[in-house]
């Protein structure tokens, strides 16, 4: 479609981690694409259009379902009536030119300075005209959209908001009025640019992205715009409220503050069944020391933020596979366990990026560290070894194994620590 990417999705720029930790901060989003902008391009998918690029064309993007642009705009009527005629305000020269002009003794038809003195009395909201008057109140109809032909052929784009529980809503502001504006949203909004740049994002990562609390007002200078997300779970049939702030009354010292011209109510609704975020795997593999599958390992996946899954553990099967299930976008460690096992690394950090995922091997001794876990037998070979009167098998050299204990770990030296400590085992008693 037209403004989507090739996978099809509208996206928008961000960084919705942590830019100095680079840890997920804002999980709610789903598909955020956190690879840094120099990534070389993975490739499209099977369903993709099929055009490469030198990098990643979705690094630093989400996929938004819903978008709205707000433009809030004014007009004086008096410099809109004025405005054909360049001198109808133009003011008496005097003998400094930009500097003791007199804009009060017009020599024109009009017999006063307008240019000079801006006095709103029409408000708009993305080209909609609002239905009120000055110090006022108006309220934006429902199901507003912006015609594609105006929208350069993206169709769908709103003004007031209609969505579904659990969608993204991008929210494009401008403050196109020659008075300020003051913004106040009923829902939470994650702020993710200013001005057109993406807050975090190269080569401006010395700002993040930042929450706005539902009620808490957004204040925007004259031609400032934002970008801001929304995704709720809950059902939202409220609205947006926009106040026009007169830049007169915030002059220090005036004696009205923040005297408010006209208030636009934009509408909101946010309604229906939940909609889940999208879900992906997690799988991987588990080997011994000579490479062999490791059965019947136990493998743990917890998350490490807010708003993760759920933690899981499953075992591995007959080949050493595993796989974690149901597990949105976020920061995540596996951990392996098996009882009397040493297992490398003991745990690793992954993230879930909106596709499936393969973790990187886990490897799992071959030596034991339970009581009972070795028998006689094995205890004689092992001092066999130990005064060469055995050659060990490549199974036994990681079998014998056990000296020093975990987290060191094995020392590849198979010595009379190790068959003291199989002796242990052998009677029941723990390792030392």
């Amino acid at each position: 479609p037209i403004g989507g990417g090739r996978d099809g999705k509208r996206r928008v720029a961000c960084n919705l981690d942590n830019p100095l930790t680079g840890l997920p901060r804002f999980t709610q989003f789903p598909g955020f694409n956190r690879n840094p902008l120099d990534t070389p391009d993975p490739g499209p998918g099977a369903a993709d259009t099929q055009i490469s690029f030198a990098t990643d064309p979705h690094a630093m993007t989400v996929p938004f379902d819903v978008e709205s642009l707000l433009a809030f705009d004014d007009r004086d009527s008096v410099w809109s009536d004025l405005a054909p005629s360049a001198f109808a305000t133009f003011p008496k020269h005097g003998s400094m030119p930009g500097i003791n002009d007199e804009f009060t003794r017009n020599p024109g038809t009009n017999g006063f300075a307008a240019f000079n003195d801006y006095n709103a009395d029409y408000w708009f909201v993305t080209g909609v005209p609002l239905p009120g008057s000055k110090f006022g109140t108006a309220t934006l109809p429902a199901n507003l959209e912006i015609p594609a032909a105006l929208n350069s052929g993206i169709s769908g784009t709103q003004i007031s908001i209609n969505a579904q529980t659990g969608q993204t809503i991008l929210v494009r502001i401008i403050c196109a009025a020659y008075n300020c504006l003051r913004v106040t949203f009923p829902v939470d909004v994650v702020i993710i640019a200013w001005d057109g740049r993406a807050l975090g994002v190269a080569p401006y990562g010395h700002n993040e992205s930042y929450m706005v609390l539902a009620n808490v007002p957004i204040d925007m200078a004259v031609a400032r715009r934002c970008d801001c997300l929304i995704r709720s779970t809950d059902i939202v049939n409220s609205t947006i409220k926009a106040e026009f702030i007169n830049n007169k009354s915030q002059i220090p010292g005036d004696s009205v503050k923040d005297e408010v011209l006209m208030t636009t109510l934009v509408p909101i609704n946010i309604g229906g069944a939940v909609i889940p975020p999208l879900a992906f795997t997690f799988s991987g593999q588990v080997f011994d020391q000579l490479g062999a599958p490791a059965e019947h390992v136990s493998m743990l996946i917890s998350s490490l933020t807010l708003g993760g899954s759920e933690p899981q553990t499953v075992l591995t099967d007959l080949n050493g596979k595993y796989t974690f299930a149901g597990i949105i976008n976020g920061n995540y460690v596996v951990t392996p366990s098996k009882p009397g096992i040493f297992i490398v690394p003991s745990s690793r950090q992954v993230i879930m990026n909106s596709q499936n995922q393969t973790v990187p091997n886990f490897v799992s001794g071959i030596a034991s560290f339970s009581p009972g876990s070795y028998n006689i037998s094995e205890a004689l070979d092992s001092l066999k070894s130990i005064v060469g009167l055995k050659s060990p098998t490549p199974n036994e050299l990681f079998r014998f194994n056990v000296a020093p204990l975990p987290p060191l770990g094995p020392d590849s030296v198979l010595d009379i620590r190790d068959s003291l400590n199989i002796l242990r085992m052998v009677v029941g008693l723990n390792p030392v």
